[in-house]
């Protein structure tokens, strides 16, 4: 059996396929599926499965192939186009001068993800590829904490979609407007994984800005189709925590300040924070008119900066770990950031200036 096609999309479509795989020596590989002159791409494990599929030329077929090396492989051929060629217990990949030869996997039984009788929803994908990078940072990119943590909150809202997640000493929190992809969910919310949310940013930011995203929301599983791409997901079967009683918060102090000053000053005092043993702290001594970000590492040396800044009340200082710090700011689309405090050992809310659209709360690091 053998096929012809175009190398860069074959390329593309085995890298999408190999994500879903949790490491590059996994044994489940990449099945390939060749139907009517169309060869589908699987990457799938028991709670993520990606597929690309990509046009061809000749027979159909179906086998398994290893998936890092199969990716390295394609990617270093020569020529634009790439003859793939199954005998026995191998395949091999012609392209210009070059040929490739590898043994097949057996292949892997794995159930497949999908979501039944469920009608899918068209939205706009840029918005919500930049709504899911602004958030995707607080949550935990520790898989063996608890679920919760580990997962994105999609829910809908007055409106159109809210995004929520947090590891415990942050949280994100993202409306987008005008998007609708809940409305056929029982409950009007899902929390769905992180590795598979931020495969899915990956995927859409890689695609046309003016590309429809289509949406299916099980009651355990929901799919996401771009283009020639389709990722699966399982989704986490327990509630999201409370997490309002945390943003609907009155405070009693506001400084405003201009983003890129901060992002400036960050660089360099992050660059010191580095230096320490264990963990950091960035140091924030606010006045009326002026604020000093500080980093002092024992033994090593200090960073101090002062940025003009519109501060509500007297002097105020509190302490954050300077690379949480940074991810809110950074997360801020407006030219001015908008902080709020409380107090120096309660968490602090970082949020657009004119509105509260995308809101991100961290913890402070409190001195003994």
């Amino acid at each position: 059996m053998q096929f012809i096609c175009d190398r860069e999309p074959l390329t593309d479509a085995l890298a999408n396929a190999s994500r879903a795989l949790s490491s590059r020596g996994s044994i489940t590989g990449l099945r390939w599926t060749v139907t009517a002159g169309l060869l589908e791409v699987e990457g799938r494990e028991s709670d993520l499965s990606i597929r690309s599929t990509v046009p061809v030329d000749g027979a159909d077929t179906r086998f398994t192939t290893p998936a890092a090396l199969a990716v390295d492989l394609m990617k270093s051929l020569p020529g634009d186009r790439v003859e793939v060629v199954v005998e026995d217990a191998v395949v091999s990949f012609r392209s210009g001068r070059a040929e490739v030869s590898l043994n097949l996997l057996n292949e892997f039984e794995v159930p497949p993800l999908g979501v039944e009788d469920r009608p899918a929803v068209t939205i706009p994908s840029a918005e919500l590829a930049s709504g899911i990078a602004q958030v995707a940072i607080a949550a935990s990119k520790d898989d063996t904490r608890d679920l919760i943590y580990s997962g994105m909150l999609f829910a809908s809202s007055p409106e159109g979609l809210r995004l929520v997640a947090t590891d415990g000493i942050r949280l994100a929190l993202r409306d987008i407007g005008g998007i609708n992809m809940l409305s056929e969910s029982d409950t009007g919310e899902v929390v769905i994984p992180t590795r598979a949310v931020r495969e899915l940013e990956r995927i859409l930011s890689g695609s046309p800005a003016d590309q429809l995203l289509g949406v299916q929301i099980g009651t355990r599983e929901a799919v996401f189709s771009v283009g020639a791409t389709t990722l699966a997901t399982r989704l986490i079967d327990e509630p999201f925590r409370d997490y309002r009683r945390l943003v609907d918060v009155s405070y009693s102090r506001v400084m405003l300040a201009d983003r890129m000053q901060l992002i400036s000053a960050l660089r360099t005092l992050r660059r010191m924070a580095k230096e320490a043993r264990n963990s950091s702290m960035l140091r924030m001594t606010m006045t009326g008119t002026s604020c000093e970000l500080s980093v002092k590492i024992p033994q090593i040396g200090q960073v101090h900066e002062v940025i003009d800044v519109n501060f509500s009340d007297e002097e105020f200082s509190i302490s954050f770990d300077p690379d949480l710090l940074a991810d809110g700011i950074e997360g801020v689309e407006s030219e001015v950031v908008r902080f709020e405090f409380l107090e120096s050992n309660r968490a602090a809310s970082i949020t657009n200036s004119d509105s509260r659209s995308f809101v991100y709360l961290l913890m402070p690091i409190v001195q003994k």
